[in-house]
């Protein structure tokens, strides 16, 4: 004798909400993770939801539940469907009780075979999908917001950092005069640079280059290094090395609009 199941939960919300929540609060409590950190409180839970399921789902008398069906079924649901939390076991037979996901639930001589419980749970898994595959997104996009909030947050600080050392630095060794501070202080607008300025860095930048490596090529303690400061030379008299020579420019230009300034 077959028996139609009886299980008619009155779910008000929206399918897709439902099951989202089931997914997202079992990702974090699955059947995998809770066997190796709580077997014992696990095992519970599952004959839990293997009577609910037997009774109520599928509309199977309990007193024909029997303890060697729940330890096949505790062990089916372990092996093959570790990824899915406890309380989706529960959402793929309601699921299923709807006619969201086909299965057949019906018991047969007041029993159920374990064969639902593997349908079951391999067709919720295929339904579940394209949900897990937004969730992901949405948590990408959550994690992207958040490391983009966190970079700015980052820049602003160190913008400010900036803005304070040159307020306050009354005097400032060339060291401490690096290229990219002058390029955040023009970018704040706290320093502006006139062409005809920039031309005279430039060449103050191309002289004090190519001295140094003149002085290099003379202390070379090799042919090959006499050799590398030569280049080095050439290509700043020719101006190829153009990205250096503008690094040094700003350089000479930052120390040198700081210290005049306090000299005022």
């Amino acid at each position: 004798m077959e028996t139609t199941p009886i299980h008619t939960n009155d779910y008000q919300q929206p399918q897709a909400v439902t099951t989202r929540g089931a997914i997202e609060y079992g990702h974090s409590n699955q059947v995998r993770q809770l066997f190796t950190s709580d077997k014992f409180t696990l095992l519970k839970k599952l004959d839990e939801v293997i009577a609910d399921i037997w009774e109520h789902y599928c509309g199977a008398h309990i007193d024909n539940l029997t303890e060697a069906f729940k330890k096949e079924a505790r062990q089916l649901i372990i092996e093959k469907f570790g990824c899915l939390g406890v309380n989706e076991i529960r959402e793929a037979f309601r699921l299923a009780s709807v006619n969201v996901i086909n299965v057949n639930l019906t018991s047969y001589g007041g029993k159920v075979g374990l064969q639902v419980i593997g349908d079951c749970l391999s067709k919720y898994i295929e339904y579940r999908k394209p949900i897990v595959s937004e969730i992901n997104r949405e948590k990408e996009r959550l994690k992207w917001e958040a490391e983009k909030e966190n970079q700015e947050a980052k820049r602003l600080e160190y913008v400010q950092s900036v803005i304070d050392w040159f307020n306050t630095t009354k005097s400032a060794p060339r060291e401490d005069c690096r290229f990219y501070k002058l390029d955040t202080l023009q970018d704040t607008g706290l320093i502006t640079i006139t062409q005809e300025e920039i031309k005279h860095y430039i060449d103050l930048a191309k002289v004090e280059l190519e001295k140094e490596e003149r002085e290099a090529k003379m202390s070379a303690p090799n042919v090959y290094k006499m050799r590398e400061a030569q280049k080095s030379i050439t290509s700043i008299i020719e101006g190829s090395a153009k990205e250096r020579i503008i690094k040094r420019a700003k350089e000479i230009a930052l120390h040198t609009i700081i210290n005049d300034r306090n000299r005022i």
